[in-house]
């Protein structure tokens, strides 16, 4: 089995936080680092998310599982939920995880898109 985790670094200038999941991470190691990003001291309110899946294989993750993600990050305080949220990819499972996460995500306050490029992702979260 293929261990996952994830590490978190925040860019105060450009008010982002950047998740790098690595490995299957499932359902628990994702919410797991959501918690630990918005509960860090250095996550501001209305700061972005980038979640760097580019070396994650999301195999491991349904349909309900995606739901429940967005069920759980949807119902946060507004400073956390009316953020953007990138999902970097390199794979097109990833892409369409991402996708279907942004099409659960169309009634919140979250604005979610996906990127297969870094470069793109940061111009997208980081504009205003």
């Amino acid at each position: 089995m293929v261990e996952a985790d994830f590490s978190i670094q925040f860019d105060e200038e450009k008010r982002i936080a950047i998740v790098t999941m690595t490995g299957k991470p499932d359902r628990a190691l994702i919410l797991k680092a959501f918690d630990e990003t918005i509960g860090n001291e250095r996550y501001k309110p209305g700061m972005g998310r980038l979640w760097d899946f580019q070396k994650a294989d999301l195999s491991l993750l349904e349909s309900s599982s995606i739901i429940s993600i967005v069920d759980y990050t949807s119902n946060c305080l507004p400073d956390i939920s009316n953020v953007k949220i990138a999902f970097l990819v390199a794979r097109k499972l990833e892409y369409g995880l991402a996708r279907m996460f942004e099409t659960f995500s169309e009634d919140a306050k979250t604005s979610v898109r996906s990127f297969y490029s870094m470069d793109e992702a940061l111009e997208w979260i980081t504009s205003r």
